[in-house]
């Protein structure tokens, strides 16, 4: 009878998933930062705020972008806003996890990666196919790039033990 073994990842595969932890706790952090700034947003005019955005970073608020967005986002009430904060908040929280858990090298934190990775490509191919983008094309291709790089690390670590009797 034969079962699995696992083994650690070699030093070249623990270096990329430090690599993929520290991308993940940039994302999360990124994410935070976006939370916290719609919470600031409460009880303002989202309107008035997109066009001083637009000012400050020196886009024509009148360009096709910037009009959807204002259009979109103006419309938000505080309801809706505490919402889409709280789900930010949420998907940090995740990127939070991988990331810690990458970094101390836990095999759950590569599991739950691969997991979240997987989930979320067709989501990303999804919204691709309706507003396609070279950065959304690119943030397509790290992720499956990084699912495939987690895969190949899982079947790695994992491989079958030859039948095992005990002595004595």
């Amino acid at each position: 009878m034969s079962h699995k073994v696992i083994t650690p990842p070699s030093q070249g595969e623990s270096r990329w998933l430090v690599v993929i932890g520290v991308f993940k706790l940039l994302k999360a952090l990124f994410l935070m930062t976006l939370a916290l700034a719609a919470l600031g947003m409460l009880h303002k005019d989202l309107t008035v705020e997109c066009y001083r955005l637009a000012e400050f970073l020196h886009v024509d608020p009148e360009n096709a972008f910037m009009e959807r967005v204002i259009q979109r986002v103006g419309g938000y009430n505080d309801t809706t806003l505490k919402h889409v904060s709280e789900f930010i908040f949420v998907y940090a929280a995740i990127y939070l996890t991988e990331g810690i858990g990458l970094l101390r090298r836990k095999r759950w934190a590569e599991w739950m990666t691969t997991i979240v990775t997987a989930s979320f490509i067709p989501i990303e191919l999804w919204h691709f196919s309706h507003h396609p983008s070279w950065g959304k094309a690119s943030v397509i291709a790290l992720n499956v790039g990084i699912l495939i790089y987690l895969i190949r690390v899982l079947r790695h670590t994992m491989h079958q033990a030859p039948d095992v009797i005990p002595v004595g």
